[in-house]
């Protein structure tokens, strides 16, 4: 059984390195320097020049939002060869063609086009519109810095100013500088580090819709990257070749309602049996995608109302707690859901895994 032990996992950032500053850190940087970057980002979300408020945090999500949005439809509006504002397959077909080698074979031109497609073609017509294009748009937790910023706000009045967020970051750079000649060396660095790891998974995770956790419930995340075992029943995805993994989730007696948000590389059916009655909510996720960009996931042994499949990689599957992958899916899961996940269970290749306890067996029958 692989787990993140809860009182190291959720333990807090120390309280004067905030997370959302520890990454302005710089080898053999200077404090003006430092002081600078972290007063600089400030400046640039506060739009009215009188501190970070919650308008300015709801802007920037929503602003980059709106680009991520057009960064989607840009990438595809190249293979709009008619200019009709809808991609076909035919014209990503060309476009491959023009882009690719003269020599290659019809079978791997068919699964370059298949996955152009599918990710996107959320009514499966066979063709991408702007709309599928701009809904199919990934959010990431970048923005949500500010809002961890305005978190800091010491005098709890809603606005965070440049002054208030100067003595903040003096603060925290003499935390490092435990030789305090206001330069943080390579050794000063290696010992907020896994701040730094931290930091850099947390504002990369993305942010997924998924159904909000009931109160009083256990969230446990599973992650894996296979099972080895084939499952009888095959779910599409964007690779065909590669063939459906099962795995058996034993849900454990107990009176305690579960959440379990299940996540894996391969395309999975994850199977459910036991005391079934108390999992309040399934998510699940594959990095493999079926039509859509949706997860190319399936579960059994719940009723369908309990079930959601995400999208592919939201929240993304993790294989190890001790990887830095693990990292940003308790972001992305803490960014989506609010909280933190109550345990984290990860192994490669899972036939078979007890929650909420985590016992996992590589054989079914173990």
């Amino acid at each position: 059984m692989l787990a993140i032990p809860q009182s190291v996992a959720s333990q807090p950032p120390a309280p004067d390195i905030p997370l959302a500053i520890v990454g302005e850190f710089r080898s053999r940087g200077h404090i003006e320097d430092y002081l600078a970057r972290v007063v600089g980002e400030l400046r640039q979300a506060d739009r009215g020049d009188d501190g970070l408020d919650q308008g300015d945090v709801d802007f920037a999500v929503a602003r980059r939002v709106a680009v991520t949005r057009a960064g989607q439809i840009q990438r595809i509006l190249p293979m709009d060869l008619d200019g009709d504002l809808r991609i076909t397959r035919a014209e990503i077909g060309e476009s491959i063609g023009a882009d690719s080698d003269p020599e290659i074979d019809e079978a791997t031109r068919d699964r370059r086009i298949e996955h152009r497609l599918s990710p996107l073609d959320i009514d499966g017509d066979g063709a991408i519109t702007l709309p599928e294009a701009a809904a199919t748009a990934r959010q990431q937790a970048w923005e949500q810095r500010f809002a961890a910023l305005l978190a800091l706000d010491p005098d709890r009045n809603g606005r965070l100013t440049a002054s208030e967020m100067r003595l903040l970051a003096e603060k925290a750079f003499h935390t490092v500088d435990a030789d305090g000649d206001g330069t943080t060396s390579e050794t000063e660095l290696k010992a907020i580090e896994p701040l730094v790891r931290e930091n850099r998974m947390t504002w990369q995770a993305e942010i997924c819709s998924l159904p909000p956790v009931p109160a009083g419930a256990m969230l446990i995340a599973f992650g894996g990257y296979e099972s080895r075992t084939i499952s009888p029943v095959q779910i599409p995805s964007n690779d065909p070749r590669e063939k459906t993994r099962l795995v058996e989730v034993a849900i454990e007696p107990g009176e305690q309602p579960l959440y379990l948000v299940l996540t894996s590389y391969e395309t999975t059916l994850w199977r459910l049996s036991g005391a079934t009655a108390r999992v309040s909510h399934v998510v699940a996720t594959s990095y493999r995608a079926g039509r859509g960009g949706i997860s190319a996931v399936g579960v059994t042994g719940v009723p369908e109302r309990k079930i959601s499949i995400a999208r592919a990689g939201c929240p993304n599957y993790f294989s190890s707690t001790t990887e830095e992958e693990a990292l940003r899916t308790r972001a992305s899961i803490r960014f989506s859901l609010k909280r933190d996940p109550d345990a984290m269970f990860a192994d490669y290749s899972t036939d078979r895994v007890s929650l909420p306890s985590g016992a996992i067996a590589a054989d079914p029958d173990d």
